[in-house]
């Protein structure tokens, strides 16, 4: 039993949208690149790495000497990898592209010559800690992305997409828009096309809970996501649903979501929900890109006597939330907005 992802297991399903989340160190990226690099020296078969902003890609792949291929580079000897200019390369020949999804409809996709396989590496993002937002309407960028690449119907064949990620957060757009779920009592689950896999080997696993750095941490989130891929950000303690004497309160549009905020005034807490009254006159918009007409701008009135009373609540722990993906909207309305 190998200390590491095994690539060949998740492509004996054929699928096209494969998600990875897996636990640090497992060989996720090193896995990928090596395959495909491979796949282009037997088959000719290039690929494109994909990373959100331009900003990720500058010590990657963009600039002189770009790091990707550091570690996998051992892999092969007698062939130089490198990376400049958004362009992959073994020795004198280019075996794949990078590529920005932030800017992926600047693309050229006749440059794209013979891609098999798209990798977009660290897909998911920790909105909690970090300043880094998923795009508005990422996943429909993807999407043009991937058509780009592949072109249905001027080509003979398929791309499979390789999401790779920690477990950060189990609700993030693409499991919304495709409606997917994770494993549950094994380690792969597939709906049609899509495959979602965990990825955490026992061996290593054992290894890292033996180091120094583990057994000082202990029982922490922090140890139970980084060796055992519990997602670091779901938080149960505060999901729960609303009770049948919860008052409607307002509804807040986020992106293209409406969330309704409720209140239990027998327990004093709020509900987030998606129930939402669409009689009810009071909507703020939580984003410009859906600041509608009749909608207050979330930000320009948190002063109001509604978004004080909610935002009081919140400090004092007293908001809860009826699913995880409410749970992750709202925390990051309220550090855009409150």
């Amino acid at each position: 039993m190998s200390k590491y992802w095994d690539i060949s297991k998740t492509i004996s399903h054929n699928c096209l949208f494969n998600f990875i989340l897996g636990i640090r160190g497992c060989g996720k990226t090193y896995g990928l690149l090596s395959k495909l690099t491979r796949n282009y020296l037997n088959r000719g078969y290039r690929y494109l790495y994909v990373r959100r902003s331009e900003e990720e890609l500058k010590t990657l792949t963009t600039q002189k000497s770009g790091r990707i291929f550091n570690h996998v580079q051992t892999e092969f000897e007698g062939h130089l990898l490198w990376a400049e200019a958004n362009m992959l390369h073994i020795d004198k020949e280019i075996c794949g592209y990078a590529q920005a999804l932030s800017t992926a409809r600047k693309m050229k996709s006749d440059a794209l010559d013979n891609v098999r396989d798209i990798i977009f590496d660290e897909f998911l993002i920790d909105t909690t800690t970090s300043q880094q937002r998923y795009l508005p309407d990422e996943v429909t960028a993807f999407l043009e992305l991937y058509e780009s690449v592949a072109r249905p119907g001027a080509r003979d064949y398929d791309v499979r997409c390789w999401f790779l990620g920690n477990a950060i957060a189990s609700t993030n757009p693409y499991f919304d828009y495709f409606d997917l779920d994770l494993p549950y009592n094994t380690d792969i689950k597939k709906k049609g096309e899509f495959l979602v896999q965990m990825v955490a080997p026992p061996e290593l696993i054992e290894a890292k809970k033996k180091t120094r750095f583990y057994k000082a941490i202990g029982d922490s989130a922090y140890a139970a996501y980084a060796t055992e891929n519990k997602f670091l950000r779901d938080n149960q303690r505060f999901i729960g649903k609303k009770g049948k004497d919860s008052e409607y309160q307002f509804t807040i549009i986020y992106y293209d979501s409406l969330i309704g905020i409720w209140k239990d005034y027998r327990n004093g807490r709020y509900y987030v929900s998606d129930n939402v009254d669409k009689q009810c006159r009071i909507v703020y918009a939580a984003t410009t890109e859906t600041h509608e007409p009749n909608t207050l701008l979330l930000k320009g009135f948190k002063n109001s006597f509604h978004l004080k009373n909610l935002k009081q609540a919140y400090d004092l722990g007293c908001v809860f939330y009826e699913s995880q993906k409410l749970y992750s909207e709202f925390r990051d309305i309220m550090r855009m907005c409150l």
